[in-house]
């Protein structure tokens, strides 16, 4: 392995510091993808993939507290080389999750423009192997008007806060996904993040807000509580609170199935127990 990696329990104050820790797990998956890199062959697919969840967790963990490792400027030349085994179904999932992690660090400057751009280019291809993936691409005080416009008209005291991630789901079936990056101080103790599901090409009754019957909504793999196929109110649903689904770093939002309409969905944030 190149290089030397210091044990965080050696660290040079005599204590374990979590910050430490991430340098460690960074470094060292950093390493052993390079070797694998410059050996030019997927020897062990196992250990590539556990290496790729490392260094995601890693990342994650360094985003989520606003830190920049020291290696950050060695990823965009590794992740591009990594992304060259998509191939290997076998690895697919892993560098999927790794790139997810990785857009948290170019949105928290970790990496320079050019390198930015050429990131986000190999993780829209990548993506689109897996199901649709949409930025959103439209001013954010479009999305707020049409959300706000809902709230008042249905739920006039709910009051809203970040949008953390949105979803525009077109009519037919279709699996999408957003992913949404949480630090600690992302939102403030008395609000509560949730769910908000409604079909903009229907809004002048309730049923704008009922849940579309044939489509699962999942946070980070887990099943948001009345928002599966097996689990679903029939008619009109407040938003859904989520927040023991969100963690710190990043998050994934799915929504999969049959749409009969254009759905915006959203993780967003209200003032605490009003969404309950």
């Amino acid at each position: 392995m190149a290089g030397v990696v210091i044990n965080p329990a050696q660290a040079p104050n005599g204590s374990t510091t979590s910050s430490c820790g991430k340098t460690f797990h960074i470094s060292t998956a950093v390493d052993r993808l390079f070797a694998h890199v410059r050996g030019g062959l997927k020897n062990d697919v196992k250990e590539i993939c556990n290496l790729c969840i490392h260094l995601s967790r890693g990342i994650d963990s360094a985003v989520s507290n606003n830190e920049i490792p020291d290696r950050a400027l060695e990823l965009p030349y590794l992740l591009k080389q990594v992304c060259q085994w998509t191939s290997d179904r076998h690895l697919l999932t892993a560098i999927m999750v790794l790139m997810i992690s990785m857009k948290g660090a170019c949105r928290n400057g970790w990496f320079g423009e050019k390198d930015n751009e050429e990131l986000h280019k190999i993780w829209t291809e990548l993506a689109t192997s897996f199901c649709s993936v949409r930025d959103m691409n439209f001013a954010e005080n479009t999305a707020n008007h049409s959300i706000s416009t809902v709230l008042s008209r249905f739920y006039p005291r709910m009051k809203m806060g970040k949008i953390l991630a949105f979803i525009e789901a077109t009519p037919g079936y279709g699996a999408f996904v957003k992913d949404f990056h949480i630090t600690k101080n992302a939102k403030s103790p008395n609000e509560e993040v949730c769910l908000f599901v409604a079909q903009i090409d229907n809004m002048e009754t309730s049923s704008c807000i009922t849940s579309p019957q044939l489509v699962n909504f999942l946070l980070n793999g887990k099943a948001v509580d009345r928002r599966t196929c097996i689990s679903k109110d029939p008619g009109p649903q407040i938003p859904t609170p989520i927040t023991d689904l969100v963690k710190n770093g990043t998050n994934l939002l799915q929504a999969v199935g049959q749409f009969n309409g254009i759905y915006w969905i959203h993780a967003l944030c209200f003032q605490h127990n009003l969404c309950t």
